[in-house]
């Protein structure tokens, strides 16, 4: 497995790092600002990621993402909307691990469209 971890979008937006690392399968951009557009670059450029980290999505991106990066089996979003969390777990069928560090109602909009084993955490008690 290929990782990589981004200093911001802009980085990824440097044509020599998307070149070199078109094949990821892994991105860490914990601690680092990402915006829509930056979503959107991620899931056009790397639809071979297995594993990301993200702190925010917002559930436009969140849709991009899960669309085009159908290989997910690993996604951290530190914040995220109950849009944003459903449209992943819905489209990423080989999802196994979700962690949203948000609140219940988004836990909750996750189990309505989860059907299959999936594994579900978040910063907040979430009802079983």
């Amino acid at each position: 497995m290929q990782d990589i971890s981004i200093g911001g979008w802009h980085a990824v937006s440097d044509r020599s790092v998307v070149t070199e690392c078109s094949t990821i399968t892994a991105l860490d951009a914990a601690g680092k600002h990402m915006d829509e557009d930056g979503e959107f670059l991620i899931a056009t450029l790397y639809p071979s990621l297995c594993s990301i980290i993200l702190d925010c999505c917002t559930d436009v991106g969140a849709e991009a993402i899960a669309t085009q990066c159908s290989l997910l089996t690993s996604v951290n979003i530190n914040s995220i909307t109950g849009g944003g969390a459903a449209a992943i777990a819905a489209n990423c069928t080989s999802l196994r691990s979700l962690s949203i560090g948000s609140d219940k109602k988004v836990a909750e909009a996750v189990a309505r469209v989860s059907v299959r084993s999936l594994s579900v955490t978040s910063d907040k008690k979430i009802a079983e």
